[in-house]
This record gives C-alpha cells, structure tokens and sequence, in this order.
C-alpha cells in the first residue's frame, strides 16, 4: 500500500525508466551481434545451452507485447491506480489523475515521438497506462453510482474477470484461442457462426473463474 507522495513518485521513475529500455534496448539489440548469438525468437534445435539460454533471457526481457519490460511499467501503472482507489481519492480527481498519462502521450506523439504499438514506443506505454486508468476510472464511478440491480448483476459479472484476471487470460487461452488453432477454424468461422462458439465459451470462462475464487477463498 502506498501512503506518501515519495512512495507514487518512486513508481512514475520507475514507469518512466522501464519505457525508455523498453522503447531502446530492442533497437539496440537489432543492430548488434549480440542479436546473432542470442536471437531473441529462440530455437529449442539449438544445443547450444548457453546460446539458447541467453536467447530466452531476451526474449523474456524484451521480445513482444508479453515481455517483462514492456508489461512492467503497465502493472505499476495498475498499482498506482488500485492505491489512489484504495486511498479514497474523489471521483472527479481519479478521472483527472488518470488522464495525464493519457495527454502526455498525446503531447509526445503531436511533437513527433510517435504512439507506435508494435514499436512499443516511449509515448505508447504512457498511452497504455493512460487508456487503461481513464476507462478503469470511468467504470468505477459508474459501478459506484449504480443503483440498478440489473446493471448491479452485470459490474459483478464483470468484477469475476477483474479478480481473475489471469487465470481468466489463461483460461480463455486454452478453451477458445488454442481451441480453435486445433480445429484449424482460427480466422475462418463467419461471424455469426464465431459469436455462437464464442459466447458459450466465454460463459464457461467465467463459470471457471467463479470456482477458482471459491477455491482460493478456502485456501
């Protein structure tokens, strides 16, 4: 839990440090013959322990949207926007807090600095940071405001696969994404027939997920 200024300043240092080497290193790395020894797609044909071991270092560190470098400074995003929740900060100064990410990004990419996802530019991980916080900030003022018991049912249903996140991630990874690579039906369904699948799917995702929880309440 964060408590003081020290501590959220100490997290936006941090954000700032890991996009700059997240919007970096890769580039460095393609232009170095550090990338021939250790590629960072990595060959399990390669029986050069070393070699592969470095390989998936790299690519754990710094290949893709799932890299540690490119997700870390989104999770401390997260974590200064749970503690701000936490902390009973007002609605309308969560919804402002959230935006400057959002506007600095904006800022950064009209004086050139370019919001490249598949770059994984600077200003795109304050867009990230910035996206998330205003739509999360948005729904909890809603979800907070909600009087409706319809509308109450559908936030909680929603709230499963917040608590859930990644086990909901790994679920839906395994039950639809890999489904369909298996059946060989991935990008071909038509979209009625994709929706039919889907849906019931989903609804086994969340079923799941309700369980996990019980589950880890009696742990």
């Amino acid at each position: 839990r964060i408590n003081s200024k020290i501590g959220y300043i100490t997290l936006i240092i941090l954000i700032i440090i890991f996009s700059f080497l997240q919007s970096r290193i890769p580039k460095l790395l393609e232009n170095s013959s550090i990338e021939s020894i250790f590629p960072r797609q990595p060959s399990l044909d390669n029986i050069n322990f070393f070699s592969l071991f470095g390989s998936l270092l790299l690519n754990a560190f710094f290949r893709g949207w799932f890299s540690i470098v490119n997700l870390f400074p989104i999770m401390l995003g997260g974590i200064i926007l749970i503690n701000l929740i936490n902390n009973k900060v007002s609605y309308k100064k969560l919804i402002i807090l959230s935006s400057i990410p959002l506007l600095f990004s904006i800022f950064l990419h009209l004086f050139g600095y370019n919001i490249d996802y598949y770059g994984r530019s600077f200003s795109f991980t304050f867009f990230a940071i910035g996206e998330a916080a205003l739509i999360c900030s948005l729904a909890y003022f809603v979800y907070k405001k909600t009087t409706n018991e319809y509308l109450f049912r559908i936030w909680n249903i929603l709230k499963v696969f917040g608590v859930t996140a990644f086990f909901v991630y790994i679920a839906h990874y395994l039950l639809i994404l890999k489904l369909l690579d298996i059946t060989s039906l991935n990008n071909l369904l038509p979209d009625l027939y994709a929706w039919i699948i889907t849906i019931p799917l989903v609804a086994l995702v969340y079923l799941l997920a309700k369980y996990y929880i019980k589950i880890k309440v009696k742990l």
